[in-house]
């Protein structure tokens, strides 16, 4: 039988020169990891007891490592699968194998580049295992919303189940020391991607365009056309994985604004960091975060990648479709009040109808739908025509909205009061942020379900069939429009 010093050195050998090293262990091998502590000076020991979930937080706080080494048994073939890519490219994950010989080290080289992925609830950990990322500065608890929505839908709408209650987590600022932020939103600590990176804290639904997985728990690193502008100071990350889109604007972006507001009380020289190619964000969004209390002089645009020498990053309180945070009704009447003011007085209508022009997701009979809703009494309105602020206004003054979902509608998040909302969607369009802005602010909401030109191949979404033209029909859905319209 091979003593432990004999393990050690045929573990060690596997390794090689590699000194910033990770040992898996149970407290059975206390004896093994006394002779690799020896011989490494820079390694770091796991208590392979915990969740595999556990050990990649704690790994990816610590790493990445130039190896990795397994010495227990029970699971390592789902660890090694699981955990390899907290072993740098170029670099050994090892584990051990039995023979008749006794157990014998087997190096599995590591030829992937990549990043580990942070989640949301996971900063904590993260940050109490290397404090020298960041740090805590402020946090609002987590609450539960019963959704205060009254919805009727012409047909059934599968993909959204509209839940009667929400649980949001607590909402935590944070800063981050020498973070790297993109333009689409990814952003990186050392071999970490924080869940900044993402529009979601729902870990199943992380998705940006800008970022490659590689599984749910690694990507490829975004790449860096040259080194990233350094950024001396404290900067608070307002990006959203879609620069200048109105519909991710008027939910994530605004969903971080509790964040902005307690950065500047801790922070006061804190600016809000923003992207756009051209270095300048489109008017109406400017409006929309100076009516979040962000004026042109708070937020600095940049172009390109940037170092930031301590990021301020935050939970959002909108993470759709997992929950809305009860604390964003405040910000988005907050904002929809300043915006109101900002509009002036006008004759505005008690029923509104904000159509849609856009090439995707078009009703091809839209004429007939319009001409419904104003025979309804509804004045028929092209958001893009008219300013945030008046559309804002149009919102805040009138009992009844209409529309075809979507980020054109939106503006229903700042109504500041109840109000009666019909809108027409398709089965392949879920109202999630529809129906998350109405369970925040009690709208009565009616959905006319129309059936897409093309309809989804199975039970799951695809973007093909999600971004598909449909028809209204009138045999179909008419009653249900005209009973909805009559209220």
């Amino acid at each position: 039988m091979t003593t432990a010093t004999d393990q050690a050195a045929e573990i060690a050998g596997a390794v090689g020169d590699r000194a910033h090293v990770a040992v898996l262990a149970r407290p059975k091998h206390a004896g093994l990891v006394d002779e690799l502590r020896r011989r490494w000076a820079g390694v770091e020991v796991l208590d392979v007891r915990g969740s595999v979930r556990e050990l990649h937080v704690r790994l990816a706080a610590l790493g990445p490592f130039d190896a990795v080494v397994d010495l227990a048994f029970d699971g390592a073939d789902d660890r090694r699968e699981r955990l390899a890519l907290h072993v740098k490219q170029g670099g050994v994950y090892v584990e051990r194998e039995r023979g008749p010989a006794g157990a014998r080290p087997v190096g599995h080289a590591q030829d992937v580049d990549a990043v580990a992925i942070v989640r949301e609830h996971e900063v904590t950990d993260v940050l109490g295992a290397d404090p020298s990322r960041g740090r805590l500065l402020h946090t609002v608890p987590g609450a539960s919303l019963a959704s205060r929505a009254t919805v009727r839908t012409s047909h059934p709408l599968d993909l959204n189940p509209m839940p009667a209650a929400y649980q949001a987590p607590p909402a935590v600022l944070r800063e981050w020391y020498d973070a790297v932020a993109l333009p689409g939103q990814a952003v990186l600590s050392r071999g970490l991607l924080l869940p900044e990176s993402f529009s979601t804290a729902d870990g199943h639904r992380q998705v940006n365009p800008s970022i490659r997985k590689i599984s749910p728990w690694f990507a490829h690193p975004p790449v860096l056309d040259g080194d990233p502008e350094p950024l001396e100071g404290d900067f608070v990350h307002l990006e959203n994985v879609v620069p200048g889109h109105f519909g991710h604007a008027l939910t994530e972006q605004i969903s971080h604004v509790w964040a902005w507001h307690a950065a500047r009380r801790a922070r006061p020289g804190a600016r809000a960091l923003v992207f756009d190619p051209q270095g300048r964000l489109p008017g109406w969004q400017t409006d929309l975060l100076a009516a979040a209390g962000i004026s042109a002089d708070d937020l600095y645009v940049a172009t390109g990648p940037v170092r930031v020498e301590r990021l301020l990053g935050s939970t959002p309180m909108f993470s759709r479709p997992a929950y809305v945070h009860p604390g964003l009704a405040t910000t988005y009447d907050d904002v929809g009040r300043a915006l109101e003011a900002g509009a002036g007085p006008a004759d505005r209508p008690a029923k509104v109808f904000f159509t849609r022009r856009i090439g995707r997701r078009s009703c091809r009979n839209a004429d007939e739908v319009e001409s419904r809703f104003a025979a309804a009494g509804y004045r028929v309105v092209l958001p893009e025509e008219h300013p945030l602020a008046e559309q804002v206004a149009m919102v805040r003054a009138a009992t009844s909205v209409g529309g075809f979902a979507g980020s054109g509608v939106f503006q229903i998040a700042f109504a500041g009061a109840p109000k009666h909302v019909v809108l027409l969607t398709t089965e392949n369009y879920p109202c999630h942020n529809e129906y998350l802005m109405s369970a925040l602010l009690g709208h009565r909401l009616d959905l006319v379900v129309c059936r897409p030109d093309l309809p989804r191949p199975g039970p799951t979404f695809t973007r093909e069939s999600f971004q598909s033209d449909f028809v209204f029909d009138s045999g179909r859905e008419g009653a249900f429009l005209d009973d909805a319209l009559a209220e």
